[in-house]
């Protein structure tokens, strides 16, 4: 029962789709992981420059704003399609994740700019990720479609 190659068939367990869980939960690792790597890079970057005080706060929401988007992207990529979903729970997973953080770590944004101007800036993290849901959607959508050999 082995085909041509000698490979064993797949088994539509091992091989089929990945839960709606389970991508958000591999987003929401992409996200954290991904602002990790940015927070770090771009922290170097700004205690290079002469008043690094100015902009740590639009670094550190450029980092979480690139990191959502792309934990946006690989939650709808993984998950093959239904964006919105993937982008909503991915973003507001960590904005929540951001806000208990925020909660621990006293001195954040909030202390800065005030309460509804922080809010309203991380909120826009679910903005950023459901982009990046829809960007994940739209080139998985792309790959799908069957183009001409060239000979």
């Amino acid at each position: 029962m082995s085909n041509e190659k000698g490979r064993k068939p797949r088994h539509k367990s091992s091989g089929g789709e990945i839960s709606a869980p389970r991508s958000i939960m591999y987003g929401l690792i992409w996200t954290a992981g991904l602002s990790a790597v940015l927070l770090a890079l771009f922290s170097a970057i700004v205690y290079a420059t002469p008043d690094p005080g100015s902009l740590v706060l639009p670094a550190a929401l450029a980092a979480a704003y690139i990191a959502s988007f792309f934990g946006g992207l690989a939650s709808s990529w993984i998950n093959h399609g239904e964006s919105i979903p993937c982008g909503l729970i991915t973003g507001g997973g960590f904005f929540v994740i951001l806000i208990l953080l925020s909660l621990i770590i006293p001195g954040g944004a909030g202390s800065k700019i005030g309460f509804w101007a922080s809010a309203g800036l991380h909120a826009l993290i679910i903005i950023f990720s459901l982009l990046g849901a829809f960007a994940g959607t739209s080139l998985r959508e792309s790959g799908k479609r069957k183009r001409p050999k060239r000979r």
